[in-house]
């Protein structure tokens, strides 16, 4: 600690730099690790559970395409069909082998590895009985392939499934059993970072407190000394000791104290003796300057309260004439006023009339909008009544095309006689579909048609109450015309009288201004008059104040210096 106290203050403040960096690099160093292994671990969740359970999402799905592809294979006759049906079949074979291929890379368990043995062996078998099915319905044998598909590939396709299911189990269990060790882990590493972090601030914290407090210390120590010495106790002398740069400020401030001290003592000796000496004559040059100042401020005095007084009169005679000239403005305005509301008057009048017709108007408005939400609500009667209608229509396609599929079920099992059976029975089925189809659309376009007319009625609903407001508004404004109409023949009577009594006051305010005219003129020959006697009562006073201004400015140095010097505090007192 003796040799931190010793360092500069640059030194100790790059001291606490250099410990706060390191340890944040080791705060960070340690929460990487930890973060590098977590993602590690992600990673190795991901590849070994995620990755299997998407790849034997992908494999079932795949499985009961496949499925949708053989039945769709096994109930039509159409050679171009089966060709498109049998290169869909080939290529998800395919792309099941490449994620069994994939899947068979990543880790597994015992229990994983027995129950994916199991599914692909009953893989291997059902792919062996797809491709008969596919070679008899090549061969137009669609009954046998169906009855094949039936007996013999249903079950196993069942096995297949269950075993597909069972790894994926297997995949999802690991899969959470590797999330509860990774939440874990998580946690720890999360409890372990904040240790590291709150030990790292204690420590920083405290090496802080001890590094400030051998910088403030001896600056506050040297502070108070500093306030002694500025306060006059030249006496004050600093305690702190050491070879950074607050210990040579403290030898430095108690060497300039030290002499200080000695030069205030020699000068407090000498003002003191001066200070005696020119006492005595300050008392006979004060008693001249006061009779002659006192003569002078007198004449002052007189001289100012009569320019005020002058100025006064000047004041109030131009406010009488710009009052005279106010006074006949509000009198030609309260004329021009009077016209005004006389024009108000008719524009009121005219604007109730408008009103009156506005409130017609209206009435008819409101009878045009209840009529149309009336027909508004029939036409969403109607959109609903043929809702129904289309919704049976969509049944009879439906069971159309039912009745199709069976019709060629049927003639697949009659073979080559009911070919020709089986193509008509296919055509109604796709005008079955495509009537469904249609009848769908247009089940939408008729729900967007009664959603907009309900929309549509609502709206008309709103304007109607609308209407019915406007209409109280506008009998209001035919009210406040009235009353506007009333108001104004009031203002014009009053304003009139206004005008009347303005002219009145116009004419005494005349009168009032010449007689301040007169006034002003008499204080004007007054205070010329007492100027001339103030300006030799001063000429008077002059010398004796000039002798009484010199003394007076030495005395007063000798007294601030004086007093300057008493306040200071030396080994002598």
């Amino acid at each position: 600690m003796v040799k931190i106290k010793n360092l500069k203050v640059s030194s100790k403040l790059s001291f606490i730099i250099f410990i706060s960096t390191i340890s944040m690099i080791i705060i960070g160093i340690i929460g990487y690790s930890q973060m590098d292994k977590m993602s590690k671990h992600i990673d190795e969740i991901y590849n070994n559970s995620m990755l299997s359970v998407q790849t034997m999402d992908n494999i079932e799905s795949n499985f009961h395409a496949q499925d949708a592809y053989l039945l769709e294979f096994v109930m039509t006759n159409d050679e171009e069909k089966h060709n498109k049906l049998n290169e869909k079949l080939q290529k998800n074979i395919q792309d099941n082998e490449k994620m069994m291929k994939l899947y068979e890379q990543t880790k597994k368990t015992s229990d994983e590895q027995k129950v994916y043995e199991a599914f692909k062996s009953d893989l291997t078998v059902y792919a062996k009985k797809v491709n008969e099915i596919i070679t008899l319905g090549l061969e137009n044998r669609n009954e046998d392939a169906h009855v094949k598909h039936t007996e013999e590939l249903l079950p196993l396709k069942k096995s297949v499934t269950e075993n597909l299911k069972h790894v994926g189990q297997i995949n999802e269990k690991m899969a959470q059993q590797a999330y509860e060790v990774t939440q874990q882990s998580a946690k720890h590493t999360l409890t372990t970072f904040i240790l590291v972090i709150l030990s790292t601030i204690i420590a920083l914290v405290i090496l802080g407190y001890v590094v400030a407090q051998m910088i403030t210390r001896p600056i506050q120590s040297l502070e108070i000394e500093i306030g002694k010495a500025a306060k006059g106790d030249l006496t004050a002398r600093a305690t702190y000791k050491s070879k950074d740069e607050i210990g040579h400020i403290s030898e430095s401030f108690n060497e300039t104290m030290r002499s200080l001290s000695e030069i205030l003592g020699v000068v407090k000796q000498t003002v003191y003796h001066a200070g005696s000496s020119t006492d005595s004559m300050l008392l006979d040059i004060k008693n001249v300057s006061e009779t002659a100042t006192t003569v002078r401020n007198t004449m002052e005095k007189i001289n100012k309260h009569l320019e005020l007084q002058d100025h006064g009169i000047q004041e109030n005679a131009a406010a009488m004439n710009d009052m005279a000239i106010g006074v006949q403005q509000v009198s030609e305005s309260a004329a021009t006023v009077s016209e005004l509301a006389v024009k108000m008057n008719e524009d009121a009048n005219a604007g109730k009339e408008i009103v009156n017709k506005s409130i017609v108007q209206m009435e008819e408005i409101h009878d045009v909008v209840k009529r149309s939400l009336h027909a508004v609500q029939g036409l969403e009667v109607r959109t609903q009544n043929i809702d129904k209608a289309i919704e049976a229509i969509a049944y009879i396609a439906e069971q159309t095309n039912l009745l199709a599929l069976n019709a060629s079920i049927e003639a697949a099992r009659a073979g080559e006689h009911g070919r020709g059976f089986a193509i008509v029975a296919d055509e109604v089925r796709k005008l079955a579909e495509q009537s469904k189809d249609s009848t769908i659309e247009i089940n939408r376009l008729l729900k967007e048609i009664e959603m907009d007319v309900k929309n549509f009625a609502k709206e008309m609903q709103i304007g109607q109450q609308e209407t019915v407001k406007g209409m109280s508004a506008i009998e209001t404004t035919s009210q406040t015309f009235d009353n506007i109409v009333t108001h104004i023949n009031g203002v014009v009577t009053q304003i009139q009288e206004v005008s009347s009594s303005t002219e009145e006051m116009s004419a005494g305010i005349e009168e009032v201004s010449v007689s301040f005219s007169d006034i002003s003129s008499t204080s004007q020959t007054i205070t010329q008059e007492n100027i001339k006697v103030f300006e030799v009562t001063n000429n008077q006073a002059k010398s004796a104040s000039e002798v009484e201004e010199k003394s007076l400015q030495t005395i007063k140095i000798m007294n601030q210096l004086q007093k300057q010097i008493s306040q200071f505090k030396t080994k002598e007192e």
